[in-house]
């Protein structure tokens, strides 16, 4: 206890600053507050209230002379200014709490948006050499026209690296047409593995990946190899190690664990969990269920991704794939219009290729958000501005007794900005905790990833410190300048209204447009939003598709006995008919070339595999001809094509031309067979088992689980290694539209929000203009005046705001719209709708926010409005 002293740099800085005349006294006193403390508590308590008290002793009468002046004129005037500002702030809870509510809102919705787009701007940076890594596309040319692909022909990689050495190259595939299932042997549970990829040796030669166990430069170099990430290694082996341990694909061919990888950082265009060698390409094939060959140019089934030489430049690699190209394709595929190349960083927001690997952000739409969030923003400073200044009339005399007792403008001016400088600061805390909150639910939203770490990076801070000055700044100094204008110190009375050139609130009118305009924008696009999205979800796909079920089939022992299997399906009740399909109908289909008659050159048409019961399951329509009949052994080399593709035939002769040599039997209904972000296009189908990816289950209506159970049951019975699985195919196109529907959400947030700080802000300016015009308002109300004529005259104050507002917001809304709706084959056609419903919205709205805010003004007895003149 004896060895325990006060901190000794606290008395050297009371020695720096008191005056010696008093040291010895003050620091005495503090000694021995300190050791009874220290007596009755402990050190911690006693040193941290020494230091308390030593601040507390601080004051004018025991500084140094040399200080007294200073602190009194700038350290104790910032105190008293913070303590006045403090007062008036808490004094005016009401409108206070307006502010704070809008820029509390105002700064989440940019802090949550900021990094939000930051996060999705900086996706694949952690490769060490992300700037030379390059995935190779591909372009095609289909009815003169152009479209490109992500993926690319087997042999491309390889053939580049034999043909330029110093590229080095690597290419992922993931199993075609089906998600792969791993186990660790026969018996045990087994897994689907969507992010399975079986890949060259170079994999970690061109990507940034750390590995746990094993050596990246070996642990793919042998055929049967397997690299898992940690999170694998838990699922299938728990806390055991799982190095040179087997796991099963498919049940069927093992693959030996030579390397363990850290969790891959979900920051990337793609993520893995496993990493399979790719040399075995003809068992992994087997082994899946696939019969295409892996040597031809045609097939793009592979990503392609190379290391950039740094001596070689963009456009001169471009030429190398040209010549490769020309030197390697044969003659007859004209369809490849070329190979081209990406940057790695420009994959995530800058690609939208057909085989993507998953879906990529929309660079337009990561803008939008960023924009709705800085409009929220600046939403919120224009109704602080607007509040604020509403507010002036109550501090005149304040203001203008500070005025009297010697208060230059500019120290009012500075009084005021402090006040909003602490709002500011006070909101930006509260939104800080807030966007912490919220970070879940907007994760869910967005589909993001975003941490609590990511909003304190310290590109993200400086940010926010730039965004707070700037908002103080240019928020807080228009009230500051309006409030001292309006202070008129030499008139018979303190706060009389210095009118003149304030007597019109123009800025302030400017400023409710800008709101209004805004939020109507809003409404009207999300209305547009909306209809567009309804159009996609409720347009008639001409098939039916309600309780269907789709099963995976490829590669299972389902497909090999699909017959039996139907025909025990339909013993039940609960299923109303069953077949194959090679594709997601109503979501996508492959893409092929077939000749059609005599012609010389290959047409492209889009292309499904069914069995002969497709037409009866998914109940589409027969225009002309007949369908496929099990009976007719011919029938299985027959084609069906859709009323589109009839054009395709000289005279629409499709009966006697053929196709392949080979006859078309009937026209169906043109249904949409991809989705609609594509048109419908020609469609040919045909009888294939070989490519039958799906099996889709008419169910009865009725107890959809029980019969999704039973299907569980019969699918076990027919096959004993692949888990049972499938999905509806009304939520699988439904999912299609996720991007429209996640923009409608957001839209629609956004609008409520702007819609609501629109509110507040034409509150204030009511409240401003009902206050300028009271006496006004008595003297008509004297004069014979009903409380509807005043009203009318309240009323009448807004209806060019109003009008104005509405011409500017449909105006903007109106092209955004059209250049919006231009992505969409299907659109909905712009008519009077949105544009009544937006202008009803906002009439119904600021006739109820005029008549809350004016009416207790208008109630007010004249007498008492009149006393003072």
């Amino acid at each position: 206890m004896n060895n325990i002293h006060p901190p000794k740099w606290v008395d050297h800085l009371l020695e720096w600053y008191c005056n010696d005349e008093y040291i010895d006294e003050v620091i005495g006193d503090l000694h021995e507050f300190f050791y009874e403390r220290l007596r009755q508590r402990n050190a911690i308590i006693a040193r941290f209230m020494y230091l308390f008290d030593a601040i507390r002793s601080i004051n004018e009468l025991n500084m140094k002379k040399d200080y007294v002046e200073y602190s009194s004129s700038r350290s104790l005037n910032l105190m008293n200014a913070s303590f006045n500002g403090f007062r008036n702030l808490k004094k005016r809870k009401f409108i206070t709490g307006i502010n704070l509510l809008g820029f509390t809102i105002g700064l989440t919705c940019f802090i949550l948006f900021f990094n939000f787009y930051e996060n999705e701007s900086h996706f694949d940076d952690f490769h060490k050499r992300g700037d030379q890594i390059y995935r190779i596309t591909q372009t095609g040319i289909s009815e003169g026209q152009t479209y490109g692909l992500a993926l690319t022909p087997f042999p491309l990689g390889p053939t580049l690296q034999n043909d330029y050495p110093e590229v080095i190259q690597t290419r992922l595939y993931q199993t075609f047409r089906k998600v792969p299932f791993l186990s660790l042997g026969e018996g045990k549970e087994a897994f689907y593995e969507d992010k399975l990829f079986f890949t060259d040796s170079s994999f970690f030669d061109i990507f940034t990946y750390d590995l746990i166990q094993g050596n990246p430069t070996e642990a793919l170099k042998n055929p049967g190899s397997i690299v898992i990430t940690e999170r694998l290694s838990q699922k299938y082996f728990g806390n055991a190690d799982p190095m040179n341990q087997l796991i099963w694909l498919e049940g069927k061919m093992p693959f030996t664990v030579t390397g363990v990888a850290k969790n891959p950082s979900d920051k990337a265009h793609f993520t893995f969990n496993a990493l399979a060698a790719l040399q075995n390409i003809e068992d992994i094939f087997r082994a899946t269920g696939n019969t295409f060959p892996h040597n031809g140019w045609y097939w793009t089934a592979v990503h392609t991704y190379m290391l950039m030489p740094e001596d070689i430049d963009e456009s001169v690699f471009r030429g190398l794939l040209t010549e490769l190209k020309d030197r390697h394709l044969p003659e007859n595929y004209t369809h490849v219009a070329g190979y081209d190349i990406q940057r790695l960083g420009d994959i995530h927001l800058g690609s939208d290729l057909n085989g993507e690997i998953q879906p990529n952000r929309k660079g337009s739409d990561l803008r939008l958000y960023l924009i709705a969030g800085v409009v929220i923003l600046l939403i919120a400073s224009i109704n602080f501005i607007n509040v604020s200044t509403s507010q002036s009339t109550e501090r005149l005399k304040e203001l203008s007794v500070k005025r009297i007792f010697g208060a230059s403008k500019w120290q009012l001016i500075a009084q005021i900005m402090l006040e909003s400088g602490m709002l500011v600061l006070f909101a930006f805390i509260c939104s800080m905790a807030l966007s912490i909150v919220l970070l879940p639910y907007f994760n869910q939203l967005l589909e993001t990833n975003l941490l609590v770490g990511d909003l304190f990076t310290f590109k993200a801070c400086l940010i926010y410190l730039a965004s707070v000055l700037t908002i103080i700044l240019l928020a807080g100094i228009y009230p500051a300048l309006h409030a001292v204008a309006l202070v008129n110190i030499m008139g018979p009375r303190l706060g009389v209204l210095a009118r003149g050139k304030f007597k019109s609130p123009l800025v302030r009118k400017s400023l409710v447009v800008l709101q209004f305009t805004i939020s109507s924008l809003m409404i009207f696009f999300t209305l547009i939003i909306n209809n567009q999205y309804s159009l996609l979800i409720n347009k008639e796909l001409k098939f039916d598709m309600e309780e269907v079920f789709m099963i995976p089939i490829k590669g299972s022992s389902v497909k090999d006995n699909i017959t039996a299997f139907k025909q025990r399906l339909l013993q039940s009740p609960r299923f109303l008919g069953a077949s194959t399909v090679s594709d997601v109908v109503g979501e996508k289909t492959v893409f092929g070339r077939f000749t059609i008659g005599d012609d010389t050159e290959d047409t492209p048409m889009n292309m499904l595999s069914v069995d002969f019961d497709f037409l009866k399951t998914f109940d589409i329509k027969l225009k002309e001809g007949r369908n496929y009949d099990p009976e007719i052994h011919s029938d299985s080399n027959a084609f069906l094509i859709n009323e589109d593709a009839v054009r395709l035939f000289e005279n629409g002769n499709w009966q006697e031309l053929g196709i392949e040599d080979r006859p078309v039997i009937g026209v169906i209904d043109d249904f949409h067979f991809a989705s609609l972000f594509h048109k419908m296009g020609p469609l040919l189908i045909r009888i294939n088992d070989d490519w039958a990816n799906f099996l889709a289950v008419k169910m009865a209506p009725g107890d959809l689980v029980a019969s999704a159970n039973e299907l569980a049951a019969l699918w076990s019975e027919f096959d004993k290694v692949q888990p049972f699985d499938g999905f509806y195919l009304e939520e699988a196109i439904q999912r299609s539209y996720e991007d429209e529907s996640q923009l409608r959400s957001l839209l629609s947030t956004f609008s409520s929000i702007a819609m609501l700080l629109a509110i507040l802000g034409l509150f204030a300016l009511v409240n401003y203009t009902v206050k300028f015009r009271i006496k006004e308002i008595g003297i008509r109300k004297v004069l014979g005046a009903s409380y509807r004529d005043v009203l009318n005259l309240i009323f009448r104050e807004f209806d060019v705001l109003f009008g104005l507002a509405c011409l500017l917001s449909f105006s903007i809304g109106v092209y955004l719209a059209r250049e919006w709706l231009m992505q969409f084959p299907y659109r909905i056609e712009l008519n009077a709708k949105p544009f009544l419903l937006t202008t009803g919205i906002l009439v119904a709205i600021t006739a109820i926010t005029i008549f809350l805010s004016s009416r207790r003004a208008v109630l007010v007895n004249p007498v008492e409005t009149l006393a003072e003149e």
